[in-house]
C-alpha cells in the first residue's frame, strides 16, 4: 500500500511540474507589442547627425521635414515623437496619427528653448548653427515612458 501512495505523490509532482514549465514557457515567449524607446533615440541620434550633415553641405535643400515625418512612421503610433529644429528658425512640432504635421507650443527664455509635454516642461540649449532635439514618449501598461537627447 505504501509504495501506491508514494506513487500517487510523485505523478501529481510531475503534473504540477508540466503545467508550471508550460507557463513559465508562455510568459517568457509573450510577445512584446511595443517598440524600445531608447533604442529608437539612438536610432534618431544617429540618423539626425547624418541629415544635419547633409543639409550643411547641401544648404539648399531641407530635408528635415521629409526625415521627421518618415521617422514617426517608422516609430509607429504608439509612440509620440515632438521635434524641437532651430535651423532657418525655431519650430516645435510632432506628427498625429494620420502622419499630419502639429505644432507644439515652444517658449525661448535666455538662449533656452521650453516646451511642454504631459504636464512636464522640457528645456534645450540653443547653439550657434542647427539644433536637433527630440522628446521621444511611449505609454506601456499606464506609465509613461520618455527619453530626450
Amino acid at each position: 500500500m505504501e509504495k501506491r501512495g508514494q506513487f500517487y505523490l510523485i505523478t501529481a509532482v510531475i503534473i504540477i511540474a508540466i503545467i508550471l514549465g508550460f507557463v513559465a514557457i508562455t510568459n517568457y515567449y509573450k510577445t512584446k507589442n511595443y517598440v524600445e524607446i531608447n533604442d529608437l533615440k539612438k536610432e534618431l541620434e544617429i540618423e539626425s547627425s547624418e541629415v544635419l550633415d547633409y543639409i550643411i553641405q547641401n544648404p539648399e535643400t531641407n530635408e528635415l521635414d521629409e526625415f521627421t515625418k518618415d521617422f514617426s512612421q517608422y516609430a509607429g503610433k504608439e509612440v509620440e515623437i515632438i521635434y524641437i529644429i532651430n535651423a532657418s528658425g525655431l519650430e516645435c512640432y510632432y506628427y498625429d496619427e494620420d502622419l499630419i504635421k502639429q505644432f507644439q507650443l515652444c517658449t525661448t527664455e535666455n538662449r533656452n528653448v521650453i516646451t511642454s509635454f504631459n504636464d512636464y516642461n522640457y528645456e534645450f540649449e540653443l547653439t550657434e548653427g542647427i539644433d536637433f532635439y527630440f522628446i521621444i514618449s511611449q505609454t506601456i501598461g499606464g506609465e509613461h515612458y520618455v527619453v530626450t537627447n
